[in-house]
């Protein structure tokens, strides 16, 4: 099972402290402990998934252009 890092997009109350609140866990987890309604401001909450980019090592974020730029 792999752990994902989930993001709460309910539209909460002003001043909820739970408002943006990021948590990590499978899908069966979060079904079981994190579904319901805040604690907080007493609103459905709604969880996504948060997009993961991939990187390769070998490249460490930079693009090609740069390096071209780099080698005048």
């Amino acid at each position: 099972m792999k752990m994902k890092k989930w993001i709460d997009i309910a539209r909460h109350r002003p001043g909820c402290p739970r408002e943006g609140v990021a948590v990590y866990g499978t899908d069966e987890e979060m079904a079981k402990y994190y579904s319901g309604y805040c604690p907080g401001c007493n609103v459905p909450v709604q969880w996504a998934k948060e997009k993961q980019e991939i990187a390769h090592a070998a490249d460490n974020g930079v693009s090609k252009e740069v390096f071209s730029e780099l080698a005048r």
